[in-house]
């Protein structure tokens, strides 16, 4: 009870009355919403009043919380638990923090709300009882109760795509005609996948012409360019991209950058090694005019480890523009020990390159021998991004003499190592000989021993059947570089 006495004590118990009534008769008025009440009442008079107290409790008369409103006529009480009934009374406090007796009491109960639940929220056919995300319509399993979703789980597996490659080198180095590429290990997010192919790109800097574009399931972090593919002193830009085990393609690698080296090993720039160029006088097909004065239409070459010189010529061809280049490799060279290798290479290893006058046109090539081959003799074709030998006597006519044989190949198709139809085919392959020993396993795809050709039964069956034109299972031609170039 406030502290009060004379005349002071009955003025302020007569606004006290007048105060509980008002309190009263608007508490019955005031809203509630859930876990909380609003209260009102009209101001005391007296000059030293400085504020009032709301006492409320759940059992009537006995009030075990308060809260100072200080000196204002309404009150919003919260934390109240819905289902019960308040009990609430007011008090006044002056300067000297003497306090009035209660006010009348007033009681509230809290509405409690009840909320009938859909029996299936999201509406997506599962009942919420077996449903483990009861307001998601795209989800209701979670098999490994991670708490995310299977059809979650699945949509990001599915991104998950391996790492661009990154290149080790070339990176803005000077570098050999025959570079090689060399990216970092394969890395991806998604589990059990593993390397499956890659592919690379090189572009000539100046026009942005894709020079090389192939695939391989092989050469998958270190690739060298064939030979030929790229020229002396000359500025390029490559890229690689890998391809996963379960089909998932990496996104492309950023650009690395090289210079090849100048040799200064042809001088006269005529397309031919000068250690390997022929006589003045050589007229290897025979049409009176000697081959050194006509070196657009055919260009000849000593054969590496051989007696033996090679003419290559485009003459009758109508797609072809020219013979760009050609040079010879002793067979016992690098691809000694590649998969297939024919035993008995006698004119060993000749690599030509012949521009053609629009991408994807088929040329006609003949190639002449100073000495005939043999009689059993096959044309086999090296695939320098596999590093192995394949029969290619389907692209391929002896003549009755044979002392020439000729090619049909497809740029970007059978016969272009670069892979890519860019107006340049470029073909490395040989003359080889079968004789009694023509059985060899050549490591089951990886570098072995040994010649012959390939593992065929005994019998001198071409390996065409098992290893498929140009497909090999190792490397596939692309058509198309698809590059979008910002040089």
């Amino acid at each position: 009870m406030m502290k009060t006495n004379g005349s002071e004590s009955k003025k302020l118990s007569r606004n006290l009355v007048f105060f509980s009534v008002l309190l009263v008769a608007l508490l019955i008025s005031v809203w509630a919403r859930a876990e909380q009440v609003t209260l009102a009442w009209d101001a005391n008079a007296e000059p030293d009043l400085s504020g009032y107290k709301v006492h409320y409790g759940t059992a009537s008369g006995s009030y075990t919380s308060s809260v100072d409103v200080h000196k204002v006529t309404t009150a919003i009480v919260t934390g109240l638990t819905a289902g019960r009934t308040y009990y609430f009374v007011v008090t006044a406090y002056n300067a000297a923090n003497n306090e009035s007796g209660y006010s009348n009491q007033v009681s509230y109960s809290i509405t409690m709300a009840v909320t009938v639940q859909s029996a299936d929220l999201d509406g997506d056919g599962v009942l919420n009882i077996n449903d483990a995300f009861p307001n998601d319509p795209t989800e209701w399993r979670d098999s490994d109760h991670d708490g995310i979703g299977d059809n979650a789980e699945a949509a990001a597996s599915a991104k998950q795509t391996p790492d661009a490659p990154l290149l080790v080198s070339p990176v803005n180095d000077v570098v050999s005609v025959m570079a090689v590429l060399e990216t970092g290990a394969f890395r991806t997010a998604a589990a059990g996948s593993s390397l499956a192919k890659t592919r690379w790109q090189v572009f000539s800097e100046d026009d942005g012409m894709c020079v090389l574009d192939v695939q391989s399931t092989t050469a998958l972090t270190r690739l060298t360019v064939p030979k030929l593919v790229l020229e002396e002193g000359t500025e390029y830009y490559w890229r690689a991209q890998f391809t996963d085990s379960m089909g998932k393609i990496s996104e492309w690698s950023a650009d690395g950058y090289f210079t090849t080296e100048t040799t200064g090993a042809d001088l006269n720039a005529n397309g031919i090694l000068d250690v390997q160029e022929v006589a003045a006088t050589v007229d290897l097909d025979r049409d009176g005019v000697k081959d050194n004065k006509q070196l657009r239409y055919i260009k000849s070459v000593k054969m590496e480890g051989t007696s033996v010189q090679i003419g290559v010529s485009i003459k009758g061809c109508s797609t072809c523009i020219g013979v760009e280049s050609i040079e010879s490799e002793d067979a016992r060279q690098l691809d000694s020990y590649a998969y297939g290798k024919p035993k008995s290479m006698p004119f060993a290893l000749i690599n030509f390159k012949i521009a053609v006058a629009k991408p994807g046109d088929k040329a006609v090539v003949k190639l002449y021998f100073s000495k005939a081959a043999s009689y059993f003799s096959k044309w086999y074709k090296y695939d320098p991004v596999a590093d192995r030998w394949y029969d290619f006597s389907a692209y391929a006519k002896f003549a009755s003499d044979r002392r020439s044989v000729t090619l049909t190949l497809t740029d970007g198709g059978p016969g272009d190592a670069d892979g890519v139809a860019n107006g340049v085919i470029v073909d490395p392959a040989g003359v080889a000989e079968a004789d009694d020993e023509i059985i060899s396993s050549g490591g089951g795809g990886a570098r072995g021993r040994g010649g012959g050709f390939m593992a065929s039964s005994g019998a001198a069956a071409s390996p065409l059947s098992r290893l498929g034109l140009l497909s090999l299972g190792a490397l596939v031609a692309i058509v198309a570089c698809g590059r979008v170039f910002s040089h």
